[in-house]
């Protein structure tokens, strides 16, 4: 079963010329390992992760940073999900990202 779960700093906001690394912390659910992260255009219901996510999601401890969000387009809303295994189970969180001048 996989648990997503919006993280408490969504929405946040991202200009369209801006590349940013967001991370993901799951001290509270222990040790991910194996991270995979989407990105969604929300409006579009499409997954835009090819064309907007660059480099690897990496792991520290407990925080996860998702790869690279880039290449995003004013006015648009996007969903950025980021799972791990934790403990056998996929466990993520997700935040918006409103795309700003």
């Amino acid at each position: 079963m996989t648990t997503i779960r919006e993280v408490s700093l969504s929405p946040e906001e991202q200009g369209e010329l801006e590349e940013v690394y967001y991370k993901f912390d799951f001290a509270r659910l222990g040790t991910p390992t194996n991270p995979i992260c989407y990105l969604f255009d929300v409006q579009a219901d499409t997954d835009v992760s090819a064309a907007c996510l660059k480099n690897a999601a990496s792991i520290l401890g407990t925080v996860v940073t998702a790869q690279q969000v880039y290449n995003l387009d004013k006015g648009r809303r996007y969903k950025l999900e980021c799972l791990a295994t934790v403990g056998g189970s996929l466990i993520g969180g997700y935040l918006y990202i409103d795309c700003t001048e």
